[in-house]
C-alpha cells in the first residue's frame, strides 16, 4: 500500500493489489505423444503451451530399470515421493517400473533427456496449470503382479480442497494399444482418461494417466480399474491449487 500527499491536511491512498491465488482445481493442460525406444529417450515439452510457474511432470516407464539413465534428469527435475515403483526382473519379460519427475516451469523447457534404461524406455511430458508454487500435496504408489484383470490404483489423503488427483500407471504389455478401462472412483469428480498407449519395442510396455478432482480435503479412497494380466506399477499424485 502506498500513501501520497494530496490536498493540505489530507492524504490520498492507493492500494496495489497482489496477484490473486489460483481459482479452482489445477488442470491437465497438455501432454506429449508417447516417446519410446531401445536407446536414449526424451520427454518433449515443445509446443505444449507451458508458462513460468506451471507444474511440469514426466512419466517414464522402463523394464524395471528405474535407476538406469538420467534419473532424475538434469535441469532442476526431482522425483515425487513414492516413486519409483517397480516389479519383475530387470530387462526381462514381466519387468516394469514407473518414475514420475516434476519441476516448476521457467517457461523455456523443450526436450528433456531421460537416457537409456536398457531394454525399453517410454515417456510422456505433462503440463499442469493452476497449481501452487509447492504443488505436490500427497503421493502414493504400489505394484500389481497378481495376473488378474481387476486392478486397484492407490488412494491418497489430501490436506486442501480442489486437488487434482493424477493416477499414473505403467504396464509391461508388449502392445502399442491401450491397456486400461473402467477406471472408477466415486470420491472424485470430472474424471477423464488423458492417455493410455504402449510400445512393442523390446519387451514392450505402456503408460496411462487417469485423473479427477477431490473437491474437499480428505481421503480419496482407491480407484478400481481393469487391465490386462501383465505386471503393472502405479503412482498417484495429488496436485494442490
Amino acid at each position: 500500500m502506498l500513501l501520497r500527499a494530496g490536498f493540505p491536511g489530507r492524504t490520498t491512498r492507493r492500494v496495489v493489489a497482489s496477484a490473486p491465488p489460483p481459482s479452482g482445481p489445477p488442470t491437465v493442460h497438455a501432454f506429449s505423444t508417447l516417446a519410446s525406444g531401445a536407446a536414449s529417450v526424451s520427454a518433449d515439452f515443445t509446443g505444449l503451451g507451458h508458462s513460468s510457474g506451471d507444474l511440469l511432470l514426466i512419466a517414464r516407464m522402463s523394464a524395471n530399470a528405474p535407476t538406469v539413465g538420467n534419473v532424475p534428469p538434469s535441469g532442476g527435475w526431482a522425483e515425487v515421493s513414492n516413486s519409483p515403483q517397480g516389479v519383475g526382473t530387470t530387462d526381462d519379460v514381466g519387468g516394469v517400473a514407473l518414475n514420475i519427475f516434476w519441476k516448476i516451469s521457467d517457461g523455456t523447457e523443450t526436450t528433456v533427456d531421460l537416457g537409456d534404461s536398457g531394454n525399453v524406455t517410454a515417456a510422456r511430458a505433462i503440463v499442469i496449470k493452476g497449481n501452487s508454487a509447492s504443488p505436490i500435496n500427497a503421493t502414493a504408489g504400489d505394484t500389481d503382479s497378481s495376473g488378474t484383470t481387476s486392478r486397484t490404483l492407490p488412494g491418497v489423503t489430501t490436506t486442501v480442497a480442489d486437488c487434482r488427483i493424477l493416477h499414473f500407471a505403467a504396464t509391461d504389455r508388449d502392445n502399442t494399444g491401450g491397456s486400461w478401462a473402467g477406471q472408477s472412483n466415486g470420491n472424485l469428480t470430472g474424471t477423464v482418461e488423458a492417455f493410455d498407449s504402449g510400445t512393442a519395442t523390446g519387451f514392450g510396455g505402456g503408460l496411462m494417466l487417469w485423473h479427477g478432482v477431490k473437491a474437499t480435503a480428505g481421503a480419496t479412497g482407491s480407484t478400481s480399474a481393469t487391465s490386462n494380466t501383465e505386471n503393472t506399477a502405479h503412482v498417484t499424485v495429488a496436485v494442490r491449487p
